[in-house]
């Protein structure tokens, strides 16, 4: 009868231990995390139909890898790398990735909401896409 009790206590034990919670595929800032930490973090999306790349990009003035993935749909995100450094994320389109301070591809208004005051531009060219400049506010260390 002990062993029975035993049994089910440990049964009930296992049973009420929260299980890993599955990581959101559309959080850019976990993505963000999982790639510069050097986890192997293709493993996470390979759902991802992920693309790799090497060639030519005029920008660096060499040659960068490039993994792209979701490619050709609303969700498509590059990554850049520098040899074997992780360098930039491009989000082209909006598609569904998340961050704490609002979604991938809203309004310049919802980014100024979200970090309490204006941003600036910087970097814009011909054929440039230009980039954010977060000086102050909430986010002003979070780029």
């Amino acid at each position: 009868m002990n062993r029975i009790l035993l049994f089910i206590l440990a049964a009930s034990l296992v049973s009420c231990q929260d299980d890993k919670q599955q990581a959101d595929p559309w959080n850019a800032e976990e993505l963000v995390d999982l790639i510069s930490s050097g986890a192997d973090w293709e493993k996470e999306y390979s759902d991802a139909n992920i693309q790799t790349e090497t060639k030519f990009v005029t920008e660096y003035g060499g040659e960068r890898t490039l993994k792209t993935l979701y490619p050709k749909t609303e969700d498509e995100l590059v990554v850049v790398y520098n040899k074997d450094i992780p360098e930039e994320l491009f989000w082209f389109k909006s598609g569904q990735w998340t961050t704490p301070y609002g979604t991938v591809g809203e309004p310049l208004t919802k980014l100024e909401e979200a970090n309490g005051v204006g941003v600036k531009f910087y970097g814009l060219g011909y054929d440039l896409p230009g980039k954010v400049a977060i000086d102050t506010g909430k986010l002003r260390k979070k780029t």
